[in-house]
Protein backbone atom coordinates (compact mmCIF):
# COMPACT_ATOMS: atom_id res chain seq x y z
CA UNK A 1 0.00 0.00 0.00
CA UNK A 2 1.63 3.53 -1.35
CA UNK A 3 1.23 6.54 1.26
CA UNK A 4 0.09 8.59 -1.21
CA UNK A 5 -3.50 6.38 -0.92
CA UNK A 6 -4.09 8.14 2.34
CA UNK A 7 -3.38 11.65 1.09
CA UNK A 8 -5.72 10.61 -1.86
CA UNK A 9 -8.57 9.09 0.73
CA UNK A 10 -8.45 12.31 2.71
CA UNK A 11 -8.84 14.72 -0.18
CA UNK A 12 -11.72 12.46 -1.42
CA UNK A 13 -13.01 12.88 2.47
CA UNK A 14 -13.05 16.59 2.34
CA UNK A 15 -14.54 17.30 -1.11
CA UNK A 16 -17.73 14.87 -0.21
CA UNK A 17 -17.98 17.02 3.15
CA UNK A 18 -18.22 20.18 0.75
CA UNK A 19 -20.78 18.63 -1.05
CA UNK A 20 -19.19 16.01 -4.08
CA UNK A 21 -20.22 12.63 -4.30
CA UNK A 22 -18.15 9.95 -3.53
CA UNK A 23 -18.68 7.48 -6.17
CA UNK A 24 -17.93 9.87 -8.72
CA UNK A 25 -15.20 10.83 -7.16
CA UNK A 26 -13.68 7.65 -6.29
CA UNK A 27 -14.24 6.94 -10.06
CA UNK A 28 -11.87 10.00 -10.90
CA UNK A 29 -9.42 8.09 -9.11
CA UNK A 30 -9.63 4.30 -10.59
CA UNK A 31 -10.51 2.85 -7.49
CA UNK A 32 -10.57 -0.99 -8.72
CA UNK A 33 -6.54 0.06 -8.65
CA UNK A 34 -6.93 0.98 -4.74
CA UNK A 35 -9.69 -0.76 -3.06
CA UNK A 36 -7.98 0.53 0.14
CA UNK A 37 -8.79 4.02 -0.71
CA UNK A 38 -12.54 2.99 -1.81
CA UNK A 39 -13.02 1.51 1.68
CA UNK A 40 -11.36 4.43 3.81
CA UNK A 41 -13.07 6.93 1.57
CA UNK A 42 -16.83 5.19 2.04
CA UNK A 43 -16.28 3.87 5.51
CA UNK A 44 -14.98 7.53 6.81
CA UNK A 45 -18.51 9.28 5.18
CA UNK A 46 -20.71 6.37 6.13
CA UNK A 47 -19.52 7.30 10.14
CA UNK A 48 -18.62 10.85 9.57
CA UNK A 49 -21.27 11.58 12.95
CA UNK A 50 -19.54 9.19 14.90
CA UNK A 51 -16.32 10.43 14.01
CA UNK A 52 -17.00 14.00 14.41
CA UNK A 53 -18.01 12.81 18.58
CA UNK A 54 -15.11 10.77 18.92
CA UNK A 55 -12.96 14.04 17.56
CA UNK A 56 -14.93 16.11 20.01
CA UNK A 57 -13.82 13.76 22.93
CA UNK A 58 -10.15 13.86 22.34
CA UNK A 59 -9.67 17.45 20.59
CA UNK A 60 -8.33 20.80 22.76
CA UNK A 61 -10.05 23.00 20.39
CA UNK A 62 -13.40 24.18 19.74
CA UNK A 63 -14.71 21.72 16.84
CA UNK A 64 -16.03 24.49 14.89
CA UNK A 65 -12.40 25.89 14.66
CA UNK A 66 -11.33 22.70 13.19
CA UNK A 67 -10.49 23.69 9.42
CA UNK A 68 -12.13 21.07 6.90
CA UNK A 69 -8.98 19.96 5.57
CA UNK A 70 -7.77 18.85 9.23
CA UNK A 71 -11.15 17.45 10.14
CA UNK A 72 -10.92 15.36 7.22
CA UNK A 73 -7.30 14.13 8.51
CA UNK A 74 -8.74 13.28 11.58
CA UNK A 75 -11.70 11.20 10.61
CA UNK A 76 -9.62 9.13 7.74
CA UNK A 77 -7.38 8.37 10.88
CA UNK A 78 -10.19 7.51 13.53
CA UNK A 79 -11.44 5.26 10.87
CA UNK A 80 -8.59 3.18 10.07
CA UNK A 81 -8.22 3.21 14.14
CA UNK A 82 -11.86 2.19 14.64
CA UNK A 83 -13.01 -0.01 11.89
CA UNK A 84 -9.73 -0.98 9.77
CA UNK A 85 -7.63 -4.05 10.21
CA UNK A 86 -4.31 -1.81 10.20
CA UNK A 87 -0.86 -1.59 11.80
CA UNK A 88 -1.87 1.45 14.27
CA UNK A 89 1.35 3.11 14.36
CA UNK A 90 1.37 3.84 10.07
CA UNK A 91 -2.38 4.76 10.60
CA UNK A 92 -1.54 7.49 12.79
CA UNK A 93 2.13 8.86 11.52
CA UNK A 94 1.30 8.01 7.70
CA UNK A 95 -2.72 9.75 8.38
CA UNK A 96 -1.24 12.62 10.15
CA UNK A 97 1.78 13.45 7.59
CA UNK A 98 -1.27 14.27 5.64
CA UNK A 99 -2.01 17.37 7.01
CA UNK A 100 -0.85 21.05 6.21
CA UNK A 101 2.03 21.71 8.24
CA UNK A 102 3.40 21.41 12.00
CA UNK A 103 0.99 22.33 14.10
CA UNK A 104 -2.03 20.66 11.97
CA UNK A 105 -0.16 17.61 12.22
CA UNK A 106 0.70 18.07 15.84
CA UNK A 107 -2.87 18.71 16.64
CA UNK A 108 -3.91 15.46 14.55
CA UNK A 109 -1.34 13.55 15.96
CA UNK A 110 -2.28 14.47 19.72
CA UNK A 111 -6.21 13.49 19.02
CA UNK A 112 -5.14 10.03 17.49
CA UNK A 113 -2.89 9.15 20.25
CA UNK A 114 -5.27 10.47 22.33
CA UNK A 115 -7.92 7.56 21.10
CA UNK A 116 -5.57 5.31 21.29
CA UNK A 117 -4.54 5.80 25.08
CA UNK A 118 -8.45 5.58 25.79
CA UNK A 119 -10.39 3.74 23.23
CA UNK A 120 -12.85 2.42 25.66
CA UNK A 121 -14.14 6.02 26.64
CA UNK A 122 -16.36 6.29 23.51
CA UNK A 123 -18.24 3.23 24.63
CA UNK A 124 -18.44 4.72 27.98
CA UNK A 125 -19.73 8.13 26.54
CA UNK A 126 -22.14 6.75 23.92
CA UNK A 127 -23.68 4.81 26.93
CA UNK A 128 -24.55 8.04 28.90
CA UNK A 129 -25.54 9.52 25.55
CA UNK A 130 -28.49 6.55 25.76
CA UNK A 131 -29.43 7.90 29.30
CA UNK A 132 -30.42 11.39 28.32
CA UNK A 133 -31.76 10.92 24.88
CA UNK A 134 -31.59 7.57 22.95
CA UNK A 135 -32.79 8.94 19.17
CA UNK A 136 -29.36 11.24 20.00
CA UNK A 137 -27.36 7.84 21.09
CA UNK A 138 -28.69 6.13 17.52
CA UNK A 139 -28.16 8.89 15.68
CA UNK A 140 -24.16 8.94 17.22
CA UNK A 141 -23.14 5.35 16.70
CA UNK A 142 -24.97 4.68 13.73
CA UNK A 143 -24.55 8.24 12.12
CA UNK A 144 -27.73 8.99 11.05
CA UNK A 145 -29.14 12.74 11.59
CA UNK A 146 -31.45 12.08 14.82
CA UNK A 147 -34.09 13.84 12.43
CA UNK A 148 -34.17 11.44 10.31
CA UNK A 149 -34.02 8.47 12.75
CA UNK A 150 -37.04 10.48 14.37
CA UNK A 151 -38.72 10.52 11.18
CA UNK A 152 -37.65 7.19 10.53
CA UNK A 153 -39.16 5.62 13.49
CA UNK A 154 -43.03 7.00 12.71
CA UNK A 155 -42.73 6.13 9.50
CA UNK A 156 -41.73 2.39 9.34
CA UNK A 157 -41.24 1.61 13.31
CA UNK A 158 -38.90 1.38 16.32
CA UNK A 159 -37.99 -1.80 15.28
CA UNK A 160 -37.53 -2.21 12.04
CA UNK A 161 -35.33 1.35 11.77
CA UNK A 162 -33.09 0.11 14.64
CA UNK A 163 -32.38 -2.92 12.37
CA UNK A 164 -31.47 -0.91 9.27
CA UNK A 165 -29.69 1.76 10.98
CA UNK A 166 -26.48 -1.50 11.19
CA UNK A 167 -27.37 -2.91 7.99
CA UNK A 168 -24.14 -3.51 6.12
CA UNK A 169 -22.72 -2.35 3.22
CA UNK A 170 -24.99 -2.88 -0.19
CA UNK A 171 -24.14 -5.15 -2.55
CA UNK A 172 -24.01 -4.64 -6.54
CA UNK A 173 -26.68 -6.29 -8.32
CA UNK A 174 -26.89 -7.35 -11.91
CA UNK A 175 -29.62 -8.24 -13.92
CA UNK A 176 -28.95 -11.20 -16.82
CA UNK A 177 -31.12 -11.29 -19.88
CA UNK A 178 -31.12 -14.81 -19.79
CA UNK A 179 -31.02 -15.80 -16.29
CA UNK A 180 -27.12 -17.37 -16.68
CA UNK A 181 -23.58 -16.18 -15.70
CA UNK A 182 -20.23 -17.09 -15.04
CA UNK A 183 -19.11 -17.32 -11.78
CA UNK A 184 -15.76 -15.88 -11.94
CA UNK A 185 -17.27 -11.98 -11.88
CA UNK A 186 -20.74 -12.88 -9.66
CA UNK A 187 -22.65 -15.22 -6.85
CA UNK A 188 -25.99 -16.45 -6.61
CA UNK A 189 -29.05 -14.70 -5.43
CA UNK A 190 -32.46 -15.93 -4.24
CA UNK A 191 -34.14 -13.66 -6.76
CA UNK A 192 -33.51 -14.80 -10.22
CA UNK A 193 -32.22 -13.74 -12.72
CA UNK A 194 -30.41 -11.25 -10.34
CA UNK A 195 -27.28 -12.18 -9.21
CA UNK A 196 -24.70 -10.37 -6.82
CA UNK A 197 -21.62 -8.88 -8.64
CA UNK A 198 -18.31 -9.72 -6.31
CA UNK A 199 -15.73 -7.87 -8.31
CA UNK A 200 -15.79 -4.58 -9.60
CA UNK A 201 -15.16 -2.98 -12.06
CA UNK A 202 -18.32 -4.29 -13.77
CA UNK A 203 -17.23 -2.73 -16.76
CA UNK A 204 -14.49 -5.27 -17.15
CA UNK A 205 -16.21 -8.29 -16.75
CA UNK A 206 -16.30 -10.45 -20.01
CA UNK A 207 -20.47 -10.91 -19.07
CA UNK A 208 -20.64 -7.44 -19.08
CA UNK A 209 -18.69 -6.78 -22.72
CA UNK A 210 -20.67 -9.55 -24.09
CA UNK A 211 -23.89 -7.58 -22.79
CA UNK A 212 -25.46 -10.60 -21.17
CA UNK A 213 -26.52 -7.86 -18.31
CA UNK A 214 -26.92 -4.44 -16.60
CA UNK A 215 -26.99 -3.20 -13.67
CA UNK A 216 -29.98 -3.04 -11.41
CA UNK A 217 -30.36 -3.31 -7.87
CA UNK A 218 -32.66 -5.93 -6.35
CA UNK A 219 -35.64 -3.33 -5.31
CA UNK A 220 -35.80 -1.73 -8.73
CA UNK A 221 -35.86 -5.05 -10.28
CA UNK A 222 -38.20 -6.30 -7.91
CA UNK A 223 -40.72 -2.92 -8.96
CA UNK A 224 -40.23 -3.69 -12.63
CA UNK A 225 -40.71 -7.28 -12.40
CA UNK A 226 -44.43 -5.75 -10.48
CA UNK A 227 -44.87 -3.24 -13.54
CA UNK A 228 -44.48 -5.66 -16.21
CA UNK A 229 -47.43 -8.67 -13.86
CA UNK A 230 -49.62 -5.68 -13.99
CA UNK A 231 -48.82 -4.49 -17.51
CA UNK A 232 -50.33 -8.55 -18.60
CA UNK A 233 -50.78 -9.66 -22.14
CA UNK A 234 -51.44 -6.70 -24.14
CA UNK A 235 -49.49 -6.88 -27.18
CA UNK A 236 -47.36 -4.01 -28.78
CA UNK A 237 -46.64 -2.51 -25.19
CA UNK A 238 -45.56 0.77 -25.71
CA UNK A 239 -43.77 2.10 -22.12
CA UNK A 240 -42.61 5.37 -21.66
CA UNK A 241 -39.68 5.91 -19.11
CA UNK A 242 -39.87 9.37 -17.79
CA UNK A 243 -36.30 10.40 -15.75
CA UNK A 244 -35.11 7.16 -16.89
CA UNK A 245 -30.85 7.42 -16.67
CA UNK A 246 -29.00 5.55 -16.38
CA UNK A 247 -31.14 3.29 -18.13
CA UNK A 248 -31.88 0.21 -15.46
CA UNK A 249 -35.87 0.44 -15.53
CA UNK A 250 -35.47 0.67 -19.13
CA UNK A 251 -33.72 -2.19 -19.89
CA UNK A 252 -35.85 -4.60 -17.83
CA UNK A 253 -38.99 -3.42 -19.21
CA UNK A 254 -37.59 -3.78 -22.71
CA UNK A 255 -36.51 -7.23 -22.24
CA UNK A 256 -39.87 -8.17 -20.39
CA UNK A 257 -42.01 -6.79 -23.47
CA UNK A 258 -39.51 -7.75 -26.36
CA UNK A 259 -40.93 -11.07 -27.51
CA UNK A 260 -44.53 -9.23 -27.75
CA UNK A 261 -43.09 -6.54 -29.85
CA UNK A 262 -43.31 -4.01 -27.40
CA UNK A 263 -40.99 -0.82 -27.29
CA UNK A 264 -39.90 1.60 -24.78
CA UNK A 265 -39.38 5.45 -25.52
CA UNK A 266 -36.70 6.59 -22.65
CA UNK A 267 -36.53 10.24 -21.75
CA UNK A 268 -34.13 12.35 -19.42
CA UNK A 269 -34.18 16.23 -18.89
CA UNK A 270 -30.30 15.42 -18.28
CA UNK A 271 -28.55 15.93 -21.82
CA UNK A 272 -25.25 13.95 -20.47
CA UNK A 273 -27.05 11.07 -19.45
CA UNK A 274 -28.81 10.26 -22.44
CA UNK A 275 -25.45 8.60 -23.88
CA UNK A 276 -25.57 5.92 -20.86
CA UNK A 277 -29.03 4.54 -22.02
CA UNK A 278 -27.95 4.58 -25.58
CA UNK A 279 -24.61 3.02 -24.96
CA UNK A 280 -26.32 0.68 -22.65
CA UNK A 281 -29.05 -0.45 -24.92
CA UNK A 282 -26.70 -0.67 -27.89
CA UNK A 283 -24.31 -3.12 -25.54
CA UNK A 284 -27.10 -4.85 -24.28
CA UNK A 285 -28.36 -5.15 -28.29
CA UNK A 286 -31.70 -4.30 -27.31
CA UNK A 287 -33.76 -2.46 -30.42
CA UNK A 288 -36.65 -1.52 -29.07
CA UNK A 289 -35.65 1.41 -27.34
CA UNK A 290 -35.90 4.92 -28.33
CA UNK A 291 -34.01 7.43 -26.66
CA UNK A 292 -35.21 11.40 -26.09
CA UNK A 293 -34.53 14.55 -24.48
CA UNK A 294 -37.52 15.37 -22.11
CA UNK A 295 -38.30 17.09 -19.12
CA UNK A 296 -41.26 15.43 -17.23
CA UNK A 297 -42.55 18.20 -15.59
CA UNK A 298 -43.58 19.81 -19.01
CA UNK A 299 -46.55 18.97 -20.61
CA UNK A 300 -45.56 17.31 -24.03
CA UNK A 301 -48.38 17.39 -26.33
CA UNK A 302 -46.55 14.27 -28.47
CA UNK A 303 -46.72 12.28 -25.58
CA UNK A 304 -50.26 13.03 -24.76
CA UNK A 305 -51.19 12.80 -28.53
CA UNK A 306 -49.90 9.45 -28.72
CA UNK A 307 -50.79 8.11 -25.21
CA UNK A 308 -48.85 4.94 -23.79
CA UNK A 309 -49.91 1.54 -22.03
CA UNK A 310 -47.24 2.34 -19.44
CA UNK A 311 -45.94 5.34 -18.26
CA UNK A 312 -42.88 5.12 -15.59
CA UNK A 313 -42.32 7.98 -13.25
CA UNK A 314 -38.95 7.56 -11.34
CA UNK A 315 -38.85 11.26 -9.79
CA UNK A 316 -35.79 12.86 -8.44
CA UNK A 317 -35.91 12.54 -4.65
CA UNK A 318 -33.92 12.59 -1.64
CA UNK A 319 -31.85 9.48 -1.88
CA UNK A 320 -32.52 8.08 1.16
CA UNK A 321 -32.89 4.82 0.51
CA UNK A 322 -28.91 4.52 -1.22
CA UNK A 323 -27.58 5.19 2.20
CA UNK A 324 -25.34 1.85 2.27
CA UNK A 325 -23.80 2.86 -1.39
CA UNK A 326 -24.12 6.42 -1.24
CA UNK A 327 -23.53 7.63 2.80
CA UNK A 328 -23.18 11.10 2.09
CA UNK A 329 -27.26 11.28 0.88
CA UNK A 330 -27.58 10.55 4.63
CA UNK A 331 -26.61 14.32 5.45
CA UNK A 332 -29.14 16.22 3.56
CA UNK A 333 -30.45 19.05 5.27
CA UNK A 334 -34.08 19.42 5.89
CA UNK A 335 -34.00 22.49 3.78
CA UNK A 336 -32.33 20.92 0.66
CA UNK A 337 -35.12 18.33 0.38
CA UNK A 338 -38.14 20.27 1.09
CA UNK A 339 -39.12 21.22 -2.07
CA UNK A 340 -38.77 17.84 -3.60
CA UNK A 341 -42.57 17.02 -3.07
CA UNK A 342 -43.75 19.85 -5.06
CA UNK A 343 -41.30 18.55 -7.87
CA UNK A 344 -42.73 15.07 -7.59
CA UNK A 345 -46.10 16.03 -7.39
CA UNK A 346 -46.15 17.95 -11.02
CA UNK A 347 -43.82 15.30 -12.62
CA UNK A 348 -46.97 12.77 -11.77
CA UNK A 349 -49.48 15.14 -12.46
CA UNK A 350 -47.89 15.74 -16.18
CA UNK A 351 -46.75 12.52 -16.57
CA UNK A 352 -50.92 11.20 -16.12
CA UNK A 353 -51.95 12.83 -19.91
CA UNK A 354 -49.55 9.98 -21.27
CA UNK A 355 -51.67 7.32 -19.91
CA UNK A 356 -54.10 5.29 -22.51
CA UNK A 357 -57.50 4.65 -20.51
CA UNK A 358 -56.45 0.92 -19.11
CA UNK A 359 -53.10 1.78 -19.04
CA UNK A 360 -50.52 1.96 -16.20
CA UNK A 361 -49.27 5.11 -14.31
CA UNK A 362 -46.09 3.75 -12.28
CA UNK A 363 -44.28 6.06 -9.48
CA UNK A 364 -40.97 5.15 -7.86
CA UNK A 365 -38.24 6.48 -5.64
CA UNK A 366 -35.23 5.78 -4.00
CA UNK A 367 -36.02 7.42 -0.73
CA UNK A 368 -37.63 6.43 2.64
CA UNK A 369 -39.80 9.51 3.01
CA UNK A 370 -43.63 9.40 4.00
CA UNK A 371 -43.33 12.82 2.25
CA UNK A 372 -41.99 12.02 -1.06
CA UNK A 373 -43.50 8.88 -1.07
CA UNK A 374 -47.54 8.31 -0.16
CA UNK A 375 -48.22 11.95 0.50
CA UNK A 376 -47.60 12.37 -3.27
CA UNK A 377 -49.60 9.45 -4.48
CA UNK A 378 -52.25 9.84 -1.77
CA UNK A 379 -52.36 13.67 -3.10
CA UNK A 380 -52.59 12.81 -6.53
CA UNK A 381 -55.45 10.32 -6.45
CA UNK A 382 -57.09 12.37 -4.45
CA UNK A 383 -57.02 15.30 -7.10
CA UNK A 384 -57.27 12.45 -10.67
CA UNK A 385 -60.67 10.50 -10.55
CA UNK A 386 -60.49 8.97 -13.60
CA UNK A 387 -57.02 6.45 -11.41
CA UNK A 388 -56.89 4.00 -8.83
CA UNK A 389 -53.75 2.57 -7.10
CA UNK A 390 -53.62 -1.10 -8.26
CA UNK A 391 -50.90 -1.60 -5.42
CA UNK A 392 -48.27 0.28 -3.21
CA UNK A 393 -45.14 -0.89 -1.77
CA UNK A 394 -42.26 0.33 0.50
CA UNK A 395 -39.02 -1.80 0.19
CA UNK A 396 -36.27 -1.90 2.91
CA UNK A 397 -32.79 -3.20 3.29
CA UNK A 398 -34.77 -5.84 5.31
CA UNK A 399 -37.00 -7.27 2.69
CA UNK A 400 -34.24 -8.85 0.73
CA UNK A 401 -31.52 -6.56 1.16
CA UNK A 402 -31.78 -4.21 -2.14
CA UNK A 403 -32.19 -0.63 -1.35
CA UNK A 404 -34.76 1.64 0.28
CA UNK A 405 -37.12 1.76 -2.69
CA UNK A 406 -41.01 2.84 -2.85
CA UNK A 407 -43.63 2.45 -6.10
CA UNK A 408 -46.96 2.77 -6.44
CA UNK A 409 -48.58 1.40 -9.43
CA UNK A 410 -51.81 3.24 -10.55
CA UNK A 411 -54.28 2.49 -13.67
CA UNK A 412 -56.59 5.09 -15.63
CA UNK A 413 -59.98 3.97 -15.86
CA UNK A 414 -60.99 2.56 -18.83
Amino acid sequence: MKKNEREIAVGIIEKVSNGGYSLALLEDKNPQAAPFVRALVLGAVEKRLLLNFVIRMFSKREFDSIDPHTLAVLQAGLYQLMFMDVVEYAAVSETVSCARDKARRGFANAVLRGYLKERERVKTELSALSQKDELLRLSVEYSFPRRLVKAWFEYLGEKRTREILKFPPAKLYARYIDGTASTAWTESSPCMPCKVITRVPVTACEDFKAGLFFVQDKSSQKYCDAVLERLGNVQTPRVLDLCAAPGGKTFALACGIAERGGSVVSCDAAYDKLYKIKNGAARLKLNNIKVMHNNAAVHNTAFAEHKFDCVMTDVPCSGLGVFRRKPEVKYKTAAEVAGLPEIQRKILETSAAYVKRGGLLCYSTCTLSRAENEDVTDGFLRGFADFERVTQKVITPLDFDGDGFYYCIMRRHE
